[in-house]
């Protein structure tokens, strides 16, 4: 580099592009042609020379209140970076990391950020503490099926290089699952507290009538792709399979396991009576009694007799 040369931000004239016909609501100028600017030289290797310099300005300077609203003065530092990254780790929310920012440095004029670049800042290290993570994760795992071969895991890898879902299942899971998957519950209402990544489980009842674990799962989203590539991990089909009311979740059943029967649980569904029956449950008190003994009949008369 041999020249550099330093522009006023209002510098030029910004073009616009206007549709007749089209509603278009007014944008203040921000640039208004400032010739303020200063050129630099150089010289020889350690020398640099001022060759023009242009004091003057068209429009009134900006309040020192607003500096902070300029991209030349927002920047974060080092050790905001390293107080954000501790409030992070701690579970402290954005809005209050904000509010201490405020009373450390006397309110937002003395900020020298807007809300916009702190939550930014937040964003690249969520990414980068899931990133970290997942590693960590796979690693993890690695280990598992290295001490034992019968511990299976699987994942599912996004544009070469994000981790988007894994599954994993211990040798303990797998055998349970060979004797006693022929009713599956498959439940994914359980969300991780940081990364509101949903946790899936493949549950069912053993010869003691006691819940056992067929396999896990971290979900990067709650799509049919992703219920999919899951299903898919088993090799072994159910014949029957229990779930909530997702419609992702049902197209994905009938894409990988065309044969099974699927019904939905009977939990989900009770759940919302309050919700859906509300106006009917207030009039008429005994509704609800009476709806139960519905639901827990055991065979096809008794149901429609109900």
């Amino acid at each position: 580099m041999r020249s550099h040369k330093f522009l006023y931000s209002r510098e030029g004239f910004r073009s616009r592009k206007v549709d007749i016909g089209k509603a278009t609501r007014k944008v203040p100028d921000t640039k208004v042609g400032c010739k303020a600017m200063m050129k630099i030289c150089k010289k020889n290797i350690d020398n640099w020379i001022v060759t023009r310099f242009e004091r003057d300005h068209n429009q009134v300077f900006v309040s020192p209140s607003k500096v902070r609203c300029l991209r030349s003065h927002q920047a974060v530092s080092e050790c905001k970076r390293s107080i954000i990254d501790t409030f992070h780790n701690a579970g402290i929310s954005t809005k209050k990391i904000m509010n201490v920012f405020r009373v450390e440095f006397g309110g937002d004029c003395n900020l020298g950020l807007m809300d916009r670049d702190y939550r930014n800042e937040l964003k690249k290290l969520k990414k980068k503490s899931l990133d970290d993570n997942a590693q960590f994760l796979l690693n993890y795992l690695k280990r598992m099926q290295s001490e034992n071969p019968s511990f299976f895991y699987a994942n599912d890898i996004t544009d070469n290089v994000h981790l988007a879902n894994i599954f994993w299942v211990d040798a303990r899971s797998r055998n349970a699952y060979q004797c006693f998957g022929d009713v599956v519950i498959f439940d994914t209402t359980y969300k991780t507290n940081r990364f509101k990544m949903p946790f899936a489980l493949f549950t069912g009842i053993n010869h003691h009538t006691n819940s056992t674990l067929f396999g896990c799962a971290l979900l990067g989203d709650e799509t049919e792709s992703s219920f999919v590539w899951l299903l898919a991990m088993h090799g072994k089909h159910p014949i029957t399979i229990i779930t909530d009311q997702d419609k992702a979740m049902q197209g994905a059943i009938a894409s990988v396991f065309p044969n099974v029967v699927h019904r939905f649980c009977k939990w989900h569904i009770l759940k919302k009576v309050n919700e859906k029956l509300g106006s009917i449950c207030a009039k008429h008190p005994t509704s609800v009694r009476e709806f139960l003994n519905c639901i827990w009949t055991k065979t096809i008369e008794e149901f429609e007799s109900s």
